[in-house]
């Protein structure tokens, strides 16, 4: 496994930003690609230090682009930090140009956890000719931090700086438009118990990795890899 950390000014954000890529040693010319997304006051290397996704993009030969993404929700923000453009047009041309990946829908996938699942169904909502399929692990909705004040000042999330005031957010319409990208099989919104008295750090790591491999099956058999292995084998 290949681990490579980019620390890189973006001209879509405008801002220095950083960027993790995990590449398998054995890869051949159509690998699939995962944008993994992190959560509220986390960074780019939340997935590496929670879970084995440097096993398991080995194992299913995929490329992970982790991305840091701050504390914007991956939008296009209203106080001008363009993270959006830079996720779902800048970032797919960087790695393409530095490793050679592919950009096409077919074999792209976004993921994230909280905050970066919310990301990762935005961006697969307004892309879909660059991503093809969306999941997130306990996405966070954006409308908690209008009505409760405390926990946007908690994880230091001022929601009018993202998307405006209440209005403009709701307007939107974004949870019926999720649904209905779950509808067309196109976005995994996977819940939890975690928060609850009984659940401990250890299963909602455990639960983590059963996400991660869950959007990896999925992503391998959209790219088209596991029918044609099986045909390879026969």
């Amino acid at each position: 496994m290949t681990w490579v950390q980019t620390q890189f000014r973006s001209k879509e954000s405008r801002i220095p930003t950083a960027v993790d890529v995990l590449l398998p040693e054995k890869r051949g010319e159509k690998l699939p690609v995962l944008y993994l997304l992190h959560d509220v006051g986390e960074n780019q290397s939340y997935w590496i230090r929670r879970t084995q996704i440097e096993a398991m993009a080995e194992q299913y030969q995929t490329a992970v682009i982790l991305p840091q993404g701050m504390n914007t929700f991956y939008m296009n923000t209203k106080n001008q930090r363009q993270v959006q453009s830079f996720l779902s047009k800048e970032l797919p041309n960087l790695v393409e140009f530095w490793f050679g990946l592919r950009t096409d829908a077919e074999s792209a996938a976004i993921a994230g956890r909280g905050m970066g699942g919310f990301g990762a169904a935005y961006s697969c909502l307004k892309h879909p000719e660059t991503f093809g399929f969306a999941a997130a692990f306990l996405r966070k909705n954006p409308q908690e931090y209008y009505v409760r004040a405390e926990l946007a000042r908690e994880e230091k999330v001022t929601p009018q700086w993202i998307w405006g005031e209440q209005a403009e957010w709701e307007a939107l319409g974004l949870e019926a438009a999720f649904c209905e990208l779950q509808k067309q099989g196109k976005f995994l919104d996977w819940q939890s118990d975690e928060g609850s008295p009984n659940t401990s750090w250890e299963s909602t790591c455990r639960e983590e990795q059963s996400f991660l491999e869950q959007v990896l099956v999925h992503l391998q058999k959209q790219a088209g890899i596991v029918g044609r292995e099986e045909g390879e084998r026969r």
